[in-house]
């Protein structure tokens, strides 16, 4: 009497497929993290430039730099940083619009010119959120936005918070996101002259 070939796995040929499955699915993880990683790098490029360009317009319209204040600043002017003004304050301003904590938009922008339009969201994360109006990189963290509202043809106030070194730079306006820096773990001040600043700080000066 002949015996009946079994087409069902063995164990050890059921472990193997399990294995390969597992191996498959992690790599196409690490894949997709880093795919999601670069798509959130290029969006918050793109917000910095387009807050970057807003300013230059603004300047181009008044004839000079927004600072938030209506006492001239005697030093550069930073917003979105611990320590600082909220980002609100600039964006509600280049936006004309007046979210809490701004109740005036004409009073520096009394033609009322929108110079931007960026995304409305309604979490902390991804552009500018509609409950407090401050702008927020893909990660959760406030873009840090730098003014030479003293027009000394130099960056220097919390830049160096950023940068590291003596924190100068011959700019008019910058634009940081650290949220990829905090992301991966690190703490502290970020130092864009550490090999993981560089790899993870964002920045963008004009």
């Amino acid at each position: 009497m002949k015996k009946r070939s079994s087409s069902a796995f063995t164990l050890i040929e059921l472990l193997v497929v399990i294995s390969i499955i597992v191996i498959l699915a992690t790599l196409g993880f690490a894949g997709m993290s880093q795919a999601l990683v670069a798509a959130r790098k290029l969006q918050a490029k793109n917000d910095m430039a387009q807050i970057a360009n807003a300013i230059h317009l603004y300047n181009t319209e008044y004839g000079r730099f927004p600072c938030g204040s209506d006492t001239p600043p005697t030093g550069d002017t930073t917003f979105g940083v611990q320590g600082a003004a909220d980002n609100s304050v600039i964006i509600s301003i280049l936006r004309a619009r007046g979210p809490a904590g701004w109740d005036d938009p004409t009073k520096e922008n009394p033609r009322r010119t929108s110079f931007m339009e960026p995304k409305m969201v309604e979490v902390q994360k991804g552009g500018v959120y509609s409950g407090d109006g401050n702008w927020y990189d893909p990660w959760g963290f406030q873009y840090i936005i730098f003014i030479d509202s003293d027009y000394d043809g130099d960056l220097t106030t919390e830049v160096g918070r950023v940068i590291g070194g003596a924190g100068t730079v011959s700019a008019s306006v910058g634009v940081a996101s650290v949220g990829l820096y905090y992301a991966k773990g690190d703490t502290g001040n970020p130092d864009y002259n550490t090999p993981q600043g560089k790899k993870s700080v964002l920045l963008s000066w004009k």
